[in-house]
């Protein structure tokens, strides 16, 4: 009786045993049948797409023109469907980056050296040498209208930034940043901490809460603007002219004065790395990270470009006729390739 049993159940493991594996391998067969690369092939293809350390080559797009004279700033609309530039010769133009057409009379603002674009690219903040911040309105295209003058900062304007259509930050050569309240032209909030002109500034991406300052006096800070407090501050090699957060704000990179580029880790507080051009009278101007992080840029006063992998393994030169640098990642660096603009 028990053997017989036993033998039942025998036969009845067996058989499911053989059914699983028939329904694993008819399984098997429908993702073979919907699947043209295997595991290996797929990761061989990813790796040869990433090609890190190898930037692409930058791709013409369009002239902006209009401007006679140096164009001091630039800021794109949150959408990045419009951008503002500031010019030496007085005068902000709003054009539509996709067509190349000014969408508005060009709005006059003496000494000029910032602007900010709101959302909706109808809103447009300026700010320079007269110290004093100037929203207009270009709602109307071809008749700009002052909306408010906000006074506050005790040296020029610096660097503006709408942290939504709701909110502006702004930087001044009185070491100050200022939180403005848009609607009513009032200050919401001063982050004060840097001992010489705050130079730069920047948002996160990701993080509008977050942003980022550059100083004369050789730091980098990160605030928080809900609290109205410094969280970071990051010594550089030389005076720090431009800043750029990381879209989660967990990485802050800075250009310098001396040409050379930091790149900080927000969350362990800590330098990650550094490049060094080869020409020691090149300095660093300008620099930012890309919308989804993979790529930084950097512009020197040769009117040449850098760009860099910010994933690149460290050790891993793109070309050794470029300009020597760096760029991202904690333990890793690698060459920037230097491309010139050309207009």
């Amino acid at each position: 009786m028990h053997g017989e049993r036993d033998a039942a159940a025998s036969d009845l493991n067996s058989g499911c045993l053989h059914f699983r594996s028939m329904a694993k391998a008819a399984l098997q067969a429908k993702v073979n049948a919907l699947t043209d690369l295997s595991m290996i092939e797929c990761i061989d293809r990813c790796k040869a797409t990433l090609e890190y350390a190898n930037p692409p080559e930058p791709l013409w797009n369009k002239d902006l023109k209009g401007h006679t004279q140096k164009v001091y700033d630039v800021s794109f609309s949150s959408d990045c469907t419009h951008v503002a530039t500031a010019g030496q010769e007085g005068l902000v133009f709003v054009t539509n980056v996709y067509t190349g057409l000014k969408t508005a009379k060009p709005c006059k603002a003496s000494f000029v050296m910032a602007c900010a674009l709101n959302s909706n690219a109808k809103l447009v903040a300026t700010g320079g040498m007269e110290n004093t911040i100037t929203m207009t309105s270009i709602a109307t295209p071809l008749e700009p209208t002052t909306k408010k003058q906000m006074t506050g900062h005790e040296g020029y304007i610096s660097k503006l930034a709408f942290v939504d259509d709701g909110q502006l930050l702004s930087t001044s050569g009185d070491g100050l940043a200022i939180l403005w309240d848009v609607q009513t032209g009032q200050q919401k909030s001063v982050f004060s901490g840097h001992f010489g002109d705050c130079n730069a500034l920047a948002l996160a991406a990701d993080k509008p809460g977050i942003f980022a300052t550059g100083s004369a006096d050789r730091t980098a800070r990160v605030w928080d603007v809900r609290t109205g407090k410094c969280t970071r501050t990051f010594e550089a090699s030389d005076e720090v002219n431009a800043v750029a957060l990381f879209p989660n704000g967990e990485g802050l990179a800075t250009g310098n004065d001396n040409g050379q580029t930091h790149f900080f880790c927000v969350k362990s507080n800590a330098l990650v790395g550094t490049g060094k051009p080869k020409n020691l009278k090149i300095r660093c101007m300008s620099i930012a990270i890309g919308r989804s992080g993979r790529y930084t840029y950097a512009g020197m006063t040769t009117g040449q470009m850098l760009v860099a992998d910010t994933f690149a393994p460290g050790g891993r030169s793109a070309s050794s006729m470029y300009i020597s640098s760096h760029m991202l990642r904690q333990k890793s660096s690698l060459s920037l390739p230097c491309y010139t603009c050309t207009e």
